[in-house]
């Protein structure tokens, strides 16, 4: 079972940072917090270390593991060029919840990239999550501290949940912030492609490069961001993305008629459009959708076994709206084609 050490964001223990540095220097797993959702993470320069992320996640091998760095100097010695461009989004977003990808450096693993020539890089923006990297002194990689194609982990428990006999350290630091993964860009081609849209929006990115920015739509083999190729974000039960008319509402009133038991992600905003019988659970307001994208993951966990099928409602595609309906859409029952 994994070592649970609780740990005071604003007061890190020392004795935990050094327990944590050992277990990674040991070639063993650390989860952490970060300021999107907890991480798992092992030394990026370990292959046998980077190797058991995947084996622990259950998560397929052509899933590329984004890299963590605690100073921006490091991403120097990871990437083999680094555009004018991509410096100006450093600076400007990091730390924070931006992944940027550039061609790498031969000192990356081929496990880290899924055999890419690209790897993805982010400073994140988290007390413990960089006082771990800096006491560590070197880069760790960290995919989400979940079993693959779960719903994303925002509190320790979830990870306890999902990994808690799989792994070496879960450090505890409570609730994350954004509660959705960064957002990855790709800058190595002619137009900055969004990968995975995530809690830096859109809108900010494009106001710093003074560009248009694309949202990729494609598939295919080695892509060099997580979440693109493989279905995530999944609770237990089916999740289906509704919308707020007379037709949905039938379809509810039948599946209760049926004995089902039906929960549903609300907003506060349409609370009073559902028909007695559901479980809802608020997870924030139309007017700041932070508030629905910190809460999202853990209320899919918690209807998940309470009910036998989720709705949610849709959200516009513009700031966090974004990120929202990407992990809804990649969670839902039928997949289907919002963005």
């Amino acid at each position: 079972m994994a070592k649970y050490l609780k740990v005071n964001s604003n007061n890190i223990s020392k004795e935990s940072l050094e327990y944590a540095v050992k277990v990674l220097e040991n070639g063993g797993l650390v989860a952490f917090p970060t300021e999107t959702v907890y991480g798992l993470g092992a030394d990026a320069f370990n292959p046998l270390a980077i190797k058991k992320i995947f084996i622990v996640k259950e998560r397929p091998f052509d899933n590329p593991i984004i890299v963590h760095v605690g100073k921006i100097e490091e991403v120097y010695s990871l990437a083999e060029y680094i555009s004018p461009e991509a410096e100006k989004l450093m600076k400007s977003f990091w730390p924070g919840p931006l992944t940027l990808i550039f061609p790498r450096s031969s000192l990356v693993d081929d496990l880290i990239t899924a055999g890419s020539n690209k790897v993805a890089i982010r400073q994140p923006n988290h007390p413990i999550a960089l006082a771990l990297l800096n006491t560590f002194g070197r880069p760790i990689c960290a995919p989400s501290a979940n079993l693959s194609g779960r719903p994303s982990p925002t509190k320790a428990e979830h990870v306890l949940e999902d990994l808690g006999d799989r792994i070496d350290l879960i450090l505890d630091g409570g609730e994350v912030i954004w509660g959705v993964e960064s957002t990855v860009l790709d800058l190595t081609g002619e137009i900055p492609l969004i990968l995975r849209p995530g809690a830096c929006p859109k809108e900010n990115i494009e106001e710093i490069l003074g560009k248009r920015v694309e949202i990729w739509r494609g598939k295919g083999e080695n892509v060099p961001s997580p979440g693109l190729k493989h279905k995530h974000y999944a609770p237990k039960v089916p999740l289906y993305i509704i919308k707020i008319n007379e037709e949905w509402k039938n379809k509810i009133n039948n599946w209760i008629k049926e004995g089902k038991k039906v929960g549903v992600l609300a907003s506060e905003e349409y609370r009073s459009f559902y028909p007695d019988g559901v479980k809802l659970v608020i997870v924030g307001t139309r007017k700041n959708l932070a508030t629905v994208a910190s809460n999202l993951f853990g209320a899919m966990r918690y209807l998940e076994e309470e009910v036998d099928i989720i709705l949610s409602e849709a959200y516009p595609l513009e700031g966090l709206g974004l990120a929202i309906m990407d992990r809804l859409r990649r969670a839902s029952y039928e997949n289907s084609n919002w963005l």
